[in-house]
């Protein structure tokens, strides 16, 4: 098992850093236009409420990621960690016609403040002076929001604010980057557009399961995802991987078996016995016990490690290998 999986913080953590990726999108159409973009149904009643998707291209690779946060049906929030604001204010911009929608930038000068471990819910509720959302929920705080994260730390919550809104951290534990970094990727989340982008598609990094609704109406990309849905498996898939020695010098980093390549590492953290990663690796003939190199005469020292998966990785091969040119 991959020794980063099942990370606990005993006491209160945080951790802030800049904003890649703010968007505010306001005006009568804001809500349809929306709903015809991104991949999750955002269609709700309650304000407040926010949802995972995706921005796909017309052949359904990923363009960016992004919490759609509905203040109320005429203001949306759109916030990705790792996506730069102008490529999902590019993309959006090139579909507004003749709709009554305006996109406006806020990633400069806003934090993300990320609190997590066993004491971080009691901490949390007593900066806000007020119960903490609820999953598909978040509240607004000092001008900014509140909502739960997704970062493998268990339970936690991600404050966004402006600049000298941020909360007080004063008797809070700093959360190292690091440890940030391993409790993702052993969780197998992927950071759009790093471990997941224009090349690849939402099923090849677990995000069909998390980011896309399959009942909703057409989206850019959804007759794709209706058909990935209809064939049931991709020939490529994001996968825990670990290495001995140092982190590879840059990434991504190929992969390869028999001298061939099979893939790479598109994210790595160091950890107590080398490296650990999510690597995007060809399903055609992936064994269980396969290992690879990273170079291709080089010595085979990155290994898979992922439990989740592998079980499914014999069944699931010789489909992997009969699936049409869009899926690869």
């Amino acid at each position: 098992m991959n020794e980063l999986r099942n990370l606990f913080l005993d006491g209160r953590f945080a951790c802030r850093s800049r904003i890649a990726g703010l968007l505010r999108l306001s005006g009568e159409d804001a809500a349809v236009f929306l709903q015809g973009q991104i991949t999750q149904d955002i269609r709700s009643t309650h304000d407040f409420t926010k949802s995972y998707g995706l921005f796909l291209n017309q052949k359904g690779k990923v363009l960016a990621d992004a919490h759609a946060l509905k203040v109320n049906p005429t203001e949306w929030w759109l916030w990705s960690e790792a996506t730069p604001s102008g490529i999902v204010r590019e993309h959006l911009e090139d579909y507004i016609v003749a709709d009554d929608v305006e996109i406006s930038d806020f990633s400069s000068g806003w934090t993300v403040t990320t609190f997590a471990g066993t004491g971080a819910a009691d901490g949390l509720r007593a900066l806000l002076g007020r119960d903490l959302p609820a999953p598909g929920e978040f509240v607004a705080a000092n001008e900014g929001f509140v909502l739960q994260g997704q970062r493998g730390l268990g339970i936690s919550w991600e404050w966004l604010a402006p600049a000298g809104r941020e909360a007080p951290l004063d008797g809070w534990e700093p959360l190292a980057a690091e440890v940030m970094e391993n409790a993702r990727i052993g969780a197998r989340l992927p950071r759009v557009p790093v471990d997941i982008g224009p090349a690849d598609l939402p099923a090849e990094g677990g995000l069909d399961a998390t980011a896309i609704s399959f009942t909703k109406g057409c989206y850019l990309g959804q007759e794709i995802m209706a058909r990935l849905k209809a064939m049931g498996q991709v020939r490529r898939r994001l996968l825990r991987v670990t290495g001995a020695g140092p982190l590879p010098e840059t990434l991504p980093a190929p992969l390869y078996r028999a001298g061939r390549k099979i893939g790479e590492i598109r994210s790595a953290v160091a950890c107590r016995t080398g490296f650990a990663g999510l690597a995007m690796l060809s399903l055609a003939g992936l064994e269980p016990e396969a290992v690879f190199a990273c170079t291709p005469g080089g010595e085979a020292a990155v290994k898979l490690s992922d439990d989740d998966f592998l079980p499914a990785a014999r069944a699931g091969r010789a489909q992997a290998e009969s699936r049409p040119d869009y899926l690869v």
